[in-house]
């Protein structure tokens, strides 16, 4: 018999779900198309370029721009690693540039 492969979720570890005799529709079949492309263990950018070409479906769009706009790697298997590292840089700068000591605020503020 035949069986459809729907990935889950990449947050959750990029396993992967076998429904049995399960016919997708098209925007099912379209959204495992994207996860089955993200989970890859490297991912093919161009041909996630292609796909995402005439729209990217809810479900993977931050992942798909943070992949296209080269915010994560291609590399599945750094992409956790280099998306918290980067989550704890953004958290470094937050002081330096959005907590002003009072003495230094104007009085607009």
């Amino acid at each position: 018999s035949e069986s459809a492969l729907v990935p889950s979720n990449s947050d959750s570890g990029g396993t992967t779900t076998t429904l049995p005799n399960t016919i997708l529709s098209p925007a099912q079949s379209r959204l495992f198309k994207f996860r089955k492309l993200i989970d890859d263990p490297v991912l093919d950018l161009e041909a996630l370029r292609k796909l995402a070409w005439s729209g990217v479906p809810n479900g993977v769009r931050p992942v798909t721009w943070m992949l296209l706009l080269g915010y994560l790697p291609a590399n599945s298997d750094r992409r956790q690693a280099v998306l918290e590292r980067k989550r704890n840089e953004y958290l470094g700068c937050i002081p330096t540039y959005y907590e002003v000591p009072d003495h230094e605020r104007t009085e607009d503020e």
